[in-house]
């Protein structure tokens, strides 16, 4: 077992680069060939897509949340009359706003940025396993696992915010530990753009800073060159407040074209008491409406498409992610997790458990907020878990193989 990992630990090192290419390059091409197959809005894209479209007009509507179904603007890619979609913030709209521009309002035009924002997470999961844990071959493994992970693929070929949340929240791990490595302000400020970028996409952006936070305070901790335990708590606040203006100053910039169409601050604070009602009392029934503990096991999966073919044939788009995926990450949390307490009786993390300390706490910080939040959430939320838990599964699991294999040559 350990020549074998030798052996690939070779080849992937002298390929590496090659590898990636062809990686990043074969998934680019298959999900763009795949995303003109569906000619009309899937899903909830008659809300972003269409949205995205009218942001593209500079349309005065896309701000205002007075309006029901638009009867009236149904096209040849409806399903249902289109709405405009003013509940989530508007960068990931933004961007296929300017996809549209480029290439015209087509599932084309759409859903483009969503494939770029795919491959984005496979080659950000790959430099980012490579920078934690410096194996290229686990590095690889992880960047193939996500480019043929279920719920990620369906995501990338769909236009909805998900997948780029997805991506800016990895963004801001990876930019975290880059600021571990070497604390300066300036790293520090891309870690909060990096978080404005995500909470510009969707609220649940910020589910991840709880996750930073906390490790800092881990960290700050167990520094020896920190001799008082208010020193911590000062750099912790220091830390705290940087992240929140400048992720708060990307968020505000996100609807830049609200205020060039003239709205007001009022007006801003306006749309966001809307939103906050909206999330926070109304109630309506999904069929597809999911728990998060149910997640867990892979339930309530989402038909973004389902067609009977002439053939007899199905054809169908499925949000769900791949359960042997889904169970692994589990166990190689619990198993994580285990370590990480022998470690808290020992009074020391040792260096290798950092890394594993970080997935562990963003993927519980992730998760956690879902369980307390009253309206209907679907499994697509598990979106932007499921890079950070492949890199803990693979990590945890590829690094007991040489134990194994030692304990059993005993």
């Amino acid at each position: 077992m350990q020549l074998q990992i030798g052996y690939l630990s070779k080849v992937s090192k002298k390929y590496f680069a090659t590898f990636v290419f062809l990686l990043l390059g074969f998934f680019f091409i298959l999900r763009v060939t795949q995303i003109t197959q569906h000619n009309r809005y899937l899903f909830d894209e008659d809300f972003f897509a269409y949205t995205a479209q009218l942001m593209k007009q500079n349309d005065s509507r896309i701000f205002e949340w007075w309006h029901g179904p638009l009867e009236q603007e149904v096209n040849q890619f409806s399903y249902r009359p289109p709405a405009i979609e003013w509940l989530h913030p508007p960068l990931s709209k933004s961007i296929q706003a300017v996809s549209i521009a480029l290439f015209g309002n087509s599932p084309f035009g759409w859903r483009l940025p969503s494939v770029l924002a795919g491959i984005g997470i496979i080659w950000l999961s790959i430099e980012f396993t490579q920078l934690l844990f410096g194996k290229n071959y686990l590095s690889l493994l992880v960047g193939f696992l996500i480019s043929t992970e279920q719920l990620i693929t369906t995501q990338s070929k769909i236009a909805s915010p998900d997948i780029f949340l997805a991506f800016f929240v990895l963004l801001t791990v990876w930019r975290f530990w880059h600021y571990h490595q070497k604390r300066t302000v300036f790293r520090l400020i891309n870690v909060g753009i990096s978080l404005g970028l995500a909470v510009s996409c969707k609220w649940s952006g910020a589910f991840i800073l709880p996750a930073l936070l906390v490790f800092e305070f881990v960290f700050l901790s167990q520094s020896a060159t920190l001799k008082t335990s208010i020193r911590p708590l000062f750099l912790l606040l220091q830390t705290t407040i940087i992240l929140m203006f400048v992720a708060g100053s990307i968020y505000i910039l996100s609807y830049w074209q609200l205020f060039h169409q003239g709205h007001s601050v009022q007006y801003f604070f306006d749309l966001h008491k809307q939103i906050v009602t909206y999330q926070t009392s109304t109630s309506f029934d999904r069929p597809y409406a999911s728990k998060p503990l149910e997640w867990l096991l892979g339930e309530k999966p989402i038909w973004y498409h389902y067609d009977q073919l002439e053939t007899g044939e199905v054809s169908e788009i499925i949000a769900k992610p791949t359960l042997w995926l889904l169970f692994a990450s589990e166990l190689a949390f619990l198993i994580s997790v285990g370590e990480l307490i022998s470690q808290h009786y020992r009074k020391k993390i040792s260096k290798e458990c950092w890394p594993k300390l970080l997935l562990l706490l963003s993927i519980t910080s992730l998760f956690i907020p879902w369980l307390f939040i009253s309206r209907p959430v679907f499994i697509y939320h598990f979106t932007p878990i499921v890079p950070l838990a492949i890199m803990l599964s693979i990590s945890t699991f590829l690094n007991l193989l040489p134990k194994l294999s030692t304990n059993n040559s005993k």
